[in-house]
C-alpha cells in the first residue's frame, strides 16, 4: 500500500506543479528548517501569495502534501484515509492562488533529498547545515553533508548559510554563482551589530551589497537572525525591496516550541524551545540565556535519533549548562550524560535533579521558581514531550494555544507515556 500511495502522491505533486507553475522554495538543514521556513514565507508574503506548512510535512509523503497545503491522514495506515486526501486535491487542481511554495526538505534517510529534489524541482535551495543528526541512518558527517548538498546543486538558485564551516569550504565554491547568508564578513546578506535589549529581545543591522537596514526584532534567539538573513536573501532574489523586508521582519513572532518566551509564574520568564533538539541547538539556547539578567535555570530533555553519537551530544551539552544556577534533567541519556558531564564541569550536584516525567520536572521547578528567574525548556519530542513542563510553568492558562504537540494525537501518546512511568 505505502508504495501505491507514493506513487500516487508523486503523480499528483508532478501535475499540479506543471499545471500551475509556482516558484518552489525549498530549504534543508540539520537545524532550523521549520523556523527558516516560516521566516521565509513571511518575508515573501509582502508581495506574493504563498503557501507553506507550520508543521514540518518534509518527507516522501509530507512534501506532496505542503504542496496541496493538506494535513497527513489520522490514521496513515487506513486506505480510506488516503482515499480521502486524494479526493480533496482534486479541487486544487482548478482553484490554487499561490505564486510561490516555501517547502522543507527532510533527510532522515539517504536518497531522501534526491527524490524530493526530482519531485518539485526547486527554483531556490536554502542549505542551512549539516550537523551529526540523525545518525542512525547516516553513519558519518560526510554522508549527511553530501544528502544536504543535493538541493544546493539541483536548485536554479542556491542560498548557504556561509556560517558553517564545511557549507562555507566543501560546498559554496563548488556551486555557479550562489547567495551567501549569515554573519560571516563575506557573506551576501549580513547579520552585523547584535545588541540585546534589557528584555533580552535583538536588534541588529541587514547589510546587502552596500545597502543597509536597521532592524528591531522579536527573537532572543541569536539563531534565529540566520533565518531572517536567509529570508532577506531569498525576498531580494525574488525582487522585494529592502523596506519591505524590513517591515516583514521586524513583524516576526517566535514559532511554537522555538524560542518563545512567556510570562511565567512567580514573576519568573520562561524560555520554550520545546520541539526539539540538537547538540548544536541547544548549546545555543543556553548561550542566549547566559546573556540575559536573572537566575538561570534549564529543563533539558534527553536527545532522539542519534545513534553512536548519543553519548557524546549529551556530554557537549552537558558541559555547557555549568553557568547554569539549576539543572534539571528529563529521560535517562539526558540523566546518565548531561547531567553528569555538567557536574565534571562545575556545576555542584547541589544544583542538578534528574526525572523521567517532563510533569514531574515542571512541578519539581514550579516548588523552587523565583521572581526574575529564567527557565530556559528543551528536548527532543518522542519519550521527552518538555513542553508539558512549560505548561506547568505558565502563568497564563491562555497561553497553552502556543505550545507544540497540543492536538489530541498527541496528548492520547502523552497520556500513556506518562502513565507508563508512574
Amino acid at each position: 500500500m505505502t508504495k501505491i500511495i507514493f506513487f500516487k502522491l508523486k503523480i499528483a505533486t508532478k501535475l499540479l506543479i506543471a499545471i500551475k507553475k509556482p516558484k518552489i522554495v525549498a530549504i534543508t538543514g540539520s537545524v532550523g528548517k521549520t523556523s527558516t521556513k516560516r521566516v521565509v514565507a513571511e518575508v515573501l508574503k509582502s508581495k506574493y501569495n504563498v503557501l507553506y506548512q507550520e508543521k514540518s510535512y518534509n518527507t516522501q509523503t509530507g512534501l506532496p502534501l505542503s504542496v496541496f497545503g493538506l494535513e497527513s491522514p489520522s490514521n496513515p495506515r487506513n486506505p480510506i484515509t488516503w482515499l480521502k486526501v486524494f479526493v480533496k486535491m482534486i479541487p486544487k487542481f482548478f482553484n490554487y492562488p499561490y505564486d510561490v511554495l516555501v517547502l522543507e526538505m527532510g533527510a532522515d534517510h539517504p536518497g531522501e533529498i534526491d527524490y524530493l529534489t526530482k519531485l518539485v524541482k526547486p527554483d531556490i535551495g536554502i542549505v542551512i547545515a549539516a550537523h551529526k543528526v540523525h545518525t542512525e541512518l547516516f553513519k558519518t558527517l560526510d554522508a549527511i553533508f553530501k544528502e544536504k548538498s543535493i538541493l544546493a546543486y539541483r536548485a536554479k538558485k542556491a542560498v548557504i548559510n556561509i556560517d558553517e564551516q564545511n557549507l562555507r569550504e566543501g560546498l559554496y565554491p563548488k556551486l555557479n554563482n550562489p547567495v551567501s547568508y549569515g554573519q560571516n564578513s563575506s557573506a551576501d546578506f549580513r547579520i552585523d551589530n547584535v545588541c540585546r535589549s534589557g528584555t533580552g529581545t535583538l536588534s541588529f543591522d541587514l547589510d546587502s551589497d552596500g545597502r543597509k537596514a536597521s532592524i528591531n526584532s522579536t527573537t532572543i534567539s541569536k539563531e534565529q537572525l540566520l533565518a531572517y538573513s536567509a529570508a532577506a536573501a531569498v525576498g531580494s532574489i525574488l525582487e522585494i525591496p529592502l523596506d519591505k523586508i524590513k517591515t516583514s521582519l521586524e513583524k516576526m513572532e517566535p514559532s511554537k516550541g522555538r524560542m518563545s518566551v512567556f510570562a511565567g509564574k512567580n514573576n519568573s520568564l520562561i524560555v520554550d524551545d520545546s520541539y526539539n533538539a540538537s547538540p548544536k541547538a541547544v548549546v545555543a539556547g543556553l548561550n542566549n540565556i547566559y546573556e540575559m539578567k536573572g537566575r538561570k535555570i534549564a529543563i533539558l530533555g534527553s536527545m532522539n535519533e542519534l545513534g553512536d553519537y548519543e553519548e557524546e551530544a549529551h556530554r557537549v551539552v552537558g558541559r555547557a549548562c555549568n553557568k547554569l544556577d539549576m539543572l534539571v534533567t528529563v529521560g535517562e541519556p539526558a540523566k546518565k550524560f548531561i547531567a553528569s558531564s555538567a557536574n565534571k564541569s562545575g556545576l555542584a550536584e547541589s544544583k542538578i535533579t534528574s526525572f523521567t516525567s517532563p510533569v514531574a520536572a515542571g512541578n519539581f521547578v514550579l516548588e523552587n521558581i523565583k521572581k526574575n528567574d529564567i527557565v530556559y525548556i528543551k528536548g527532543s519530542q518522542n519519550r521527552v514531550f518538555n513542553e508539558e513542563a512549560v505548561k506547568i510553568l505558565m502563568h497564563n492558562k491562555k497561553d497553552h494555544k502556543h505550545l507544540v504537540r497540543q492536538e489530541e494525537h498527541w496528548m492520547k501518546i502523552k497520556r500513556q507515556q506518562f502513565e507508563d512511568m508512574k
